[in-house]
């Protein structure tokens, strides 16, 4: 069974969570056939489909941070 969701389900999850920020990670990188395979542009589509759902992205570069307020 596919145990990750596609950049457009995560987008939609996080949407359905009421995230004010998503932070893709664990999109890159990873190859395990049959149970997790590569997805061409995950990134981008997650931002893309998180705009359609009116959340927030911010897609990190290797060892980049983010501080954030919580309020």
């Amino acid at each position: 069974y596919p145990v990750v969701l596609t950049p457009e389900k995560a987008a939609v999850a996080a949407a359905m969570l009421g995230a004010e920020l998503a932070v893709p990670i664990h999109y890159d990188g990873i190859d395990v056939p049959g149970l997790y395979e590569p997805v061409v542009d995950a990134a981008g589509r997650f931002a893309a489909a998180a705009a359609e759902q009116g959340v927030e992205t911010r897609v990190l570069q290797p060892g980049e941070t983010l501080a954030r307020a919580v309020s």
